[in-house]
């Protein structure tokens, strides 16, 4: 999968602007389709919600999502369900905590920048945002990432029952894996499931005024 032309445009907004964009789309993708309730092919809120990805689709940074091999996650699974009952906060459709030790060792060892540049040609920072979700069955509707979050989001389930759903102009695609998307431009969320856990990852692309980003740092959590 290679990246595609970047266009002026979402991924140029910072600080308010970025989240009354991303808070302006979620807002509209939600009034047309619900992820408990997906429109059928062809109906008019399928065709209203092709055309509104399609809209947003000319700024992002990937032609397509990327389903992204990562090494095997059961060694954070546990950290998952610890942050969660300890720490967990309740919105917008799901439970969610900021990661801990264990998890961070664990996603270094993966150099997501190499990843995504073997995958993609992008170069991310190594600068991460992450925290873990649970959906407890309710599903998490349609939404646009701010840029604070990161240009991409990587969704890494951590249970097979996840399904993360991706909204283009053909349609509505859902992915078991981990999968790397444009979070900025590209309409997701995440189809019901019985507490459905994920490690949602922010990343943020490097150009050539962020060349200091190329330094190796500590991630950080959302």
């Amino acid at each position: 999968m290679s990246a595609i032309e970047v266009l002026p445009g979402p991924h140029a907004l910072t600080g308010e602007r970025a989240l009354r964009h991303a808070a302006r789309w979620t807002d509209a993708l939600r009034g047309v389709a619900s992820v408990r309730d997906l429109p059928v092919p062809d109906t008019p809120a399928d065709r209203e919600l092709r055309l509104l990805a399609g809209m947003l689709g000319g700024d992002r940074l990937l032609d397509a999502p990327v389903p992204l091999p990562l090494p095997d996650t059961s060694a954070i699974r546990a950290d998952a369900d610890r942050m969660l009952a300890r720490y967990g906060r309740d919105g917008d459709g799901e439970r969610y905590a900021h990661i801990g030790d264990d998890t961070r060792a664990e996603v270094l060892g993966w150099d997501l920048p190499a990843l995504v540049a073997d995958a993609t040609g992008l170069r991310v920072s190594p600068r991460l945002r992450l925290y873990f979700a649970r959906d407890d069955a309710g599903g998490v509707g349609f939404r646009l990432d701010s840029r604070r979050f990161g240009d991409l989001r990587l969704v890494v389930p951590l249970d097979p029952v996840g399904t993360t759903l991706i909204a283009g102009p053909a349609g509505i695609r859902g992915y078991r894996g981990p999968v790397l998307f444009d979070g900025v431009c590209v309409p997701h969320g995440r189809a019901p499931g019985t507490s459905a856990r994920s490690l949602n990852i922010g990343l943020r692309r490097l150009g050539p005024q962020r060349a200091a980003d190329l330094f190796r740092v500590p991630c950080t959590t959302a």
